[in-house]
Formats: C-alpha cells, structure tokens, sequence
C-alpha cells in the first residue's frame, strides 16, 4: 500500500479524482435520501460506496488483479446512478408532464445535481481504464 502519488501516472490521479466524486455523489444522495426518504434506497448508497472503494483500491494497492477495479467501479458506480434515476422517475415525471400526478417530493434540480456528480466520477473512471497506472514504461 502505498499512500504517495508520486511518481504515479495519470490513471492513479484519475482514479483518486474519481473516488473523491464518488464519495461527494454518495454523501449528497445520503442527504437527499435523509430528506425524502420515499426515494432513499440501500441499493444505491451500496453501489456507488463499492465504487468509491474499488477506485480506492485501483490507486493504492499494486496487486495485478486490482488492475480491473477500475471496471468494476466503473459498472458499480453506473448501475447505482441507473438505480438512482429509476427510483427518481416521479421526480422526472412530474417535471417532465409539469404536474403532480405521482406526488413527488424534492423537485427536479437534487436528482439533476446527484446524476451530474455521479456521472463525472464515472467519466474519470471510464479514463482510468485507458491510461497507465505508472509513469514510464511499466
């Protein structure tokens, strides 16, 4: 484990950059899920923390299989931000037909915020499949 980035290449970097989104995309989920509990779901919170610490993992531990957290977090991450959008559908409907017909709570700019920040994690986790985690040849 190492906990320096020096001499590390850009996907370590990345990789960093997209677990620290991660993490501010679960907090504010966390916070939305406190507020509205009708759209607070454990799927969601799980996935986007297992792609918060398979970012983590990528970044500071040099085991060959760890080469494919990035992957993993990549999906983890993606199917959390599907499962968020899915439980989101009366906040989109309602905003979308511009009427109350689901009841929803909340208003569309929070769901519009969490899918934006988690799609920026997935993005830099999307780049760090592609780029080497070392500097140099290796």
């Amino acid at each position: 484990m190492t906990l320096s980035i020096k001499g590390r290449g850009a996907s370590v970097k990345l990789s960093l950059a997209a677990a620290a989104v991660g993490l501010i995309s679960l907090i504010a989920f966390l916070i939305y899920g406190a507020v509205y509990p009708v759209y607070a779901d454990f799927g969601v919170g799980i996935f986007l923390l297992l792609g918060v610490l398979g970012y983590l993992a990528y970044a500071f531990f040099d085991l060959p299989v760890l080469d494919f957290a990035p992957l993993a977090a990549v999906f983890c991450t993606s199917f959390g931000m599907g499962l968020f959008a899915l439980n989101a559908y009366p906040v989109l409907g309602d905003w979308y037909g511009n009427f109350n017909m689901y009841g929803s709570e909340g208003g569309i700019v929070p769901v519009i915020i969490i899918l934006a920040i988690t799609l920026v994690s997935i993005v830099c986790g999307i780049v760090t499949c592609f780029t080497r985690k070392q500097k140099g040849g290796n």
